[in-house]
């Protein structure tokens, strides 16, 4: 029997950490965030838009960015209490939460799924809830409302809560709960850090694929992104193609208010405090990326010979200008060629 030959897929994952070449230069920008974020003389809140087309990267470099700022906090965790006085002098430690809008784009209001992903996140540190109950149970300006849900909130499981959150259509508990991540955003710089304020500790949230979702979903993230827009503490970076979000916005207040004439443009940069935008890729630099590829896949056997130098140059040629769009266009071509060898001989019927 004919032995089968093997196809190969190169996914489509972001890359979460620099190790070797840095092929598309997403350090230096990563090194930037970095110190932006971390940086305590930097005031808070402020939002950081990461603009770029599909497929140009905007996932992997919030990933890395994420990556760097979580080693970071380690870092700082495992300090001694000398070494910890000398970084706090310049630098705070920053807690990252990760919000793809795509995926929670059917939920009825997501401004409770991005608050269950910060609940989540703040979950992972032991203890936080116990030190927390002690700075803010009893506080005068909770209301009875609040304090219904206390409990379950400083219980150590945000779920039932959140849960029943979703439910909640009354305006004014959304506004108490507001209140109340106010207090625990403050709080948690000062049961992690013995101080308080954003001088401390920043929260920092990375919102993607926020152009991949309706316009009613987009509008309803970047409102509940707002409500977080006057809470020291809170930095977000969104990655978005931001001539699409802004159609989006537009879209949106036509159908919701009749507003042709509304501004999305001013809109989101009432929001945005730094508008990065993607570069396009440099020839050499997609080079670099296809080289880098080639060297990990042709140990595998077979790759050699399915993707031979000659058929490299073909797609350097073909001029992508995005690394996903390269690695669609190689995935096509190594399907089809395993799939023309593996194909037995037949007749092509031919139309007259």
């Amino acid at each position: 029997m004919k032995p089968i030959s093997p196809c190969y897929l190169i996914p489509d994952n972001p890359i979460e950490r620099i190790e070797g070449k840095d092929p598309f230069q997403f350090k230096p920008f990563v090194d930037t965030f970095e110190t932006l974020a971390m940086n305590k003389h930097n005031g808070t809140p402020f939002t950081v838009v990461i603009d770029g087309q599909w497929g140009s990267g905007k996932t992997t470099l919030m990933k890395m960015t994420e990556a760097r700022l979580s080693e970071k906090k380690k870092e700082f965790a495992d300090m001694s209490d000398k070494e910890k006085t000398e970084f706090k002098k310049t630098s705070r430690p920053c807690k990252t939460f990760w919000f793809n809008a795509w995926k929670y784009s059917n939920d009825d209001h997501l401004l409770t799924a991005l608050l269950l992903v910060m609940f989540k996140g703040m979950e992972e540190d032991t203890g936080f809830w116990d030190a927390v109950k002690t700075k803010i149970d009893g506080k005068s300006f909770l209301s009875g409302l609040v304090n219904q849900y206390l409990g379950k909130l400083t219980g150590g499981d945000a779920t039932e809560y959140m849960h029943e959150l979703r439910l909640a259509k009354n305006s004014a508990f959304l506004d108490e709960f507001t209140n109340l991540m106010k207090m625990l955003i403050r709080n948690y710089c000062s049961v992690n850090n013995e101080e308080d304020g954003d001088e401390e500790g920043a929260f920092v949230v990375f919102i993607d694929d926020l152009d991949r979702c309706p316009p009613d979903r987009v509008l309803q993230v970047l409102e509940a992104v707002k409500l977080f827009l006057d809470i020291p503490g809170c930095i977000f970076f969104i990655g978005m193609e931001v001539k699409q979000v802004e159609q989006a916005i537009q879209t949106q207040y036509e159908v919701e208010q009749k507003r042709k004439k509304f501004n999305s443009k001013r809109y989101l940069e009432k929001m945005i405090q730094i508008h990065v935008k993607i570069p396009p890729i440099a020839e050499t630099n997609m080079e670099r990326y296809l080289g880098e590829l080639y060297k990990k896949y042709k140990s595998y056997e077979g790759f050699e010979e399915k993707f031979p130098g000659g058929v490299k140059k073909i797609f350097l040629a073909a001029n992508y200008k995005t690394q996903r769009a390269l690695k669609r266009g190689i995935n096509d071509y190594l399907f089809l060629e395993s799939l023309c060898v593996n194909m037995p001989d037949i007749e092509i019927e031919k139309n007259d």
